[in-house]
């Protein structure tokens, strides 16, 4: 394990509420219907480009992601940072272990909202710096490629199917946090402290030739 890949919402903080807010602000302002928490919920962790198809009635993704970018610091106090995660984010790097933040969220938002409530790694990658967001697996390959490790060298840590199927398709090892529900075939990890002691037992592992 050379490098880290960590999940924005859902991972390092937990924002579903501010994007709900949000999503419905962007709705009332278009003249749209109201999403439901149960038809939110059942799309959360999409990408901004499938937010515009599906809640705002395919309004071009520029117009949505400015909406957003305007917005979104409005609806930030229903932020909540994981305790551990700048505890952790420092830990790796006293470690000499580098960190990516891969996140749906586009740029430069996603630079914003990590810098404001502190969360510090190597690289942020937001769904603009790639072809394509998450499910796919352009995200981890370009955080891999910037941290220098090869794909299958760094390890992905998320929520959801979107950061799994990501990894898949990416070649990276995944593991799920927090679950409530287990993702198929993922192995599961219950705090973000316990990505410390992974980094840990694979810096200590013998290596053979």
């Amino acid at each position: 394990m050379r490098a880290i890949l960590f999940d924005l919402d859902g991972t390092l903080i937990d924002s579903y509420f501010t994007w709900f807010h949000l999503t419905n602000h962007g709705c009332s302002a278009m003249g749209l219907p109201a999403v439901t928490e149960p038809e939110f919920r059942s799309r959360w962790g999409q990408s901004v480009a499938e937010d515009a198809a599906t809640w705002f009635r395919g309004r071009p993704l520029a117009e949505v992601s400015r909406f957003y970018d305007a917005h979104y610091i409005e609806h930030v106090h229903h932020v909540e940072v994981d305790p551990d995660a700048r505890d952790v984010l420092r830990i790796l790097a006293d470690q000499n272990v580098p960190t990516a933040i891969v996140t749906n969220t586009p740029q430069p938002l996603a630079g914003m909202i990590t810098a404001r409530l502190g969360l510090v790694a190597r690289t942020v990658v937001g769904e603009n710096d790639v072809p394509r967001a998450k499910p796919a697996p352009h995200m981890l390959w370009l955080a891999a490629a910037r941290l220098g490790c090869p794909p299958a060298s760094a390890l992905m840590v998320g929520d959801s199917t979107y950061d799994q199927r990501a990894a898949q398709a990416a070649g990276v090892p995944f593991v799920q946090i927090k679950p409530t529900t287990a993702l198929p075939g993922a192995r599961t990890i219950t705090s973000l402290r316990e990505v410390v002691a992974l980094a840990a037992s694979a810096a200590s592992a013998p290596t053979y030739t």
